[in-house]
């Protein structure tokens, strides 16, 4: 583990994590009616393939599962864990925010902006634990798939629709907000 937080804290890879981070908060990917093949919407179709663009930056596999989920893999084991940071949000209120809040604030320590904590912060930190496993080329004794729903705030018709035409990992957890695991 102090591998991984030296690799998080390096200066080139926090500034990374920052802009990928800003680039998935500016989506405001509130779910909406489905519309022109997307079945939550235009928004949640963006932040879909902002998030899988970023998989496949960093040499990731990735699937895009009609528009309702997309997954990013690593490693090939027959036994999967599911990591499910989805990217929709709520819609944001003008109540409580002092700025735009889908555009990413630095207040000291903190990053502020829609799903910093729920869940586009968490799948950035999941993302670069992928990563780091990648690069430090650490073989696990299960395959890892992030799977990134777009209707998790209003009905889980990703998780439907996942469900249906994949296999459901073995294992699997929510890295989302206040109960990371």
């Amino acid at each position: 583990m102090n591998e991984l937080a030296a690799f998080l804290r390096r200066p080139d890879i926090a500034a990374e994590m920052e802009d990928d981070l800003r680039t998935l908060v500016a989506v405001p990917s509130v779910g909406a009616p489905g519309e022109g093949g997307y079945p939550f919407g235009p928004a949640c179709a963006a932040v879909l393939d902002a998030a899988l663009a970023l998989g496949e930056k960093y040499g990731f596999a990735t699937e895009n599962h009609a528009y309702y989920c997309g997954s990013i893999l690593y490693g090939g084991a027959e036994k999967e864990l599911g990591i499910v940071p989805p990217p929709d949000v709520v819609p944001a209120s003008k109540e409580g925010w002092t700025g735009d809040p889908f555009t990413l604030l630095r207040d000291g320590d903190l990053l502020i902006g829609r799903g910093t904590e729920d869940d586009k912060g968490p799948f950035i930190a999941s993302l670069y634990t992928l990563r780091f496993l990648k690069e430090t080329r650490r073989a696990l004794p299960f395959a890892v798939r992030l799977i990134l729903g777009c209707d998790e705030e209003s009905g889980w018709g990703c998780m439907d629709h996942y469900a249906k035409v994949e296999k459901l990992p073995d294992l699997a957890f929510s890295p989302d907000a206040d109960y990371p695991l």
